[in-house]
């Protein structure tokens, strides 16, 4: 399989590897969809949407520092890597006691089993964890693992899933820890491939001080990124219910294979994006204007064409009951659209470590977001 993957460019190989991971996300949500009711579908959604806005304040964005420092002090990648798994461990240690102490709270506050909470919780530490050790594999260029083992997370998360919710009363629980288990042996198959490179130093309070800095401001940018689509989903059960929210992520769902094809492109754009600004001439300004223009008319011509043919994806493969979906996808896939273009262009902001400015930036766009949300779904419904 090595042999067979180095034929491959890297834009190619993460696009394939996202192109697998939406198609077995797809059958996952096609299969649950079909199994479930559609207010346990609406539930499993919102719960993996609220691990998602955990893993922002969790994980501390570490990941965005690896990727902008590798090109800055390669030298100190591995020192960097071990403090961000130092500085990740106290803060999970801590939340973990106080999630403890405020179970029975929580649990009624949320709706759900004191079990499911702490479920939740676990997967938000592997999905953390997840998160740096394919940002290592990415940045350094260990392009092949990385596909491996994201295909193999996506086939975990599938057959685990799917083998639970057979045998188990609780489909909504089912669900979730089919998601924690995929995520907990990709981190461990991650960490025992690259544990020789990676010997754990003394602790720099330079390296932390760099870190905390760095990636401060981009938690509240990555909370907001996650707050963005949640809050949909927030003022739709609060005003229409879950069946309105189950209708919305099957809608979701579809635009998300777009999503997941631009993020891949996104993992090849980053390190060569970064590599030519740590070198920058007249020559490469050229050359990456070039290619922005192509990835934008590429991302456009995938969001036309996803448009065209997703109400027949919705009505072949999940049914009529979620027929309603068809009307929201081309809206949420147009979000999705501008959504890539901005991945391309924030970029430079953070190659100049101007996250501060990006956080600004992200304050004023969750404002706006929150207001406009809270007006048009009072009024439309899961169409506004």
């Amino acid at each position: 399989v090595i042999k067979l993957l180095n034929k491959f460019s890297s834009p190619l190989l993460y696009t394939t590897s996202s192109l697998i991971n939406a198609i077995l996300a797809f059958v996952s949500s096609v299969y649950i969809a079909r199994n479930i009711s559609v207010i346990d579908y609406g539930l499993t959604t919102n719960i993996i949407t609220g691990i998602s806005v955990v893993v922002v304040f969790i994980g501390f964005q570490f990941e965005s520092a690896i990727s902008v420092f590798y090109y800055k002090q390669k030298n100190e990648i591995h020192t960097l890597f071990a403090h961000i798994l130092y500085m990740f461990l106290t803060i999970a240690i801590f939340f973990f006691i106080g999630v403890l102490f405020f179970l029975s709270e929580l649990s009624t506050y949320l709706g759900i089993t004191n079990s499911l909470v702490l479920i939740s919780l676990f997967s938000v530490y592997a999905l953390v964890t997840n998160a740096y050790l394919f940002t290592v594999l990415n940045v350094t260029n260990r392009r092949k693992e990385y596909f491996i083992f994201s295909v193999l997370r996506a086939v975990l998360d599938l057959s685990l899933s799917v083998y639970l919710i057979i045998y188990l009363d609780n489909h909504v629980l089912s669900r979730i820890l089919g998601y924690f288990l995929a995520n907990l042996i990709i981190s461990f198959c991650i960490l025992f491939s690259i544990k020789k490179k990676y010997i754990f130093p003394r602790i720099s309070f330079r390296m932390i001080k760099l870190l905390v800095l760095f990636s401060s401001p981009l938690i509240v940018h990555a909370a907001i990124g996650v707050m963005l689509s949640a809050v949909d989903r927030f003022f739709l059960t609060k005003y229409n219910g879950l069946m309105d929210v189950g209708h919305y992520s099957i809608a979701f769902q579809i635009a998300s294979v777009y999503s997941l094809v631009s993020s891949s492109l996104n993992l090849a754009w980053v390190p060569w994006f970064n590599s030519v600004l740590a070198n920058f001439t007249q020559e490469s300004k050229l050359l990456l204007r070039n290619r922005i223009i192509s990835l934008i008319i590429l991302l456009l011509l995938g969001c036309v064409s996803l448009c065209i043919i997703s109400k027949y994806m919705i009505n072949i493969f999940y049914g009529e009951k979620y027929s309603e979906s068809g009307s929201f996808v081309t809206i949420i896939l147009l979000g999705f659209f501008f959504q890539a273009c901005y991945y391309i262009f924030v970029n430079f902001l953070l190659f100049e470590n101007k996250t501060f400015l990006l956080m600004k930036i992200d304050i004023v766009l969750l404002a706006s977001k929150i207001f406009i949300s809270y007006f048009f779904i009072k009024e439309y419904g899961a169409f506004g």
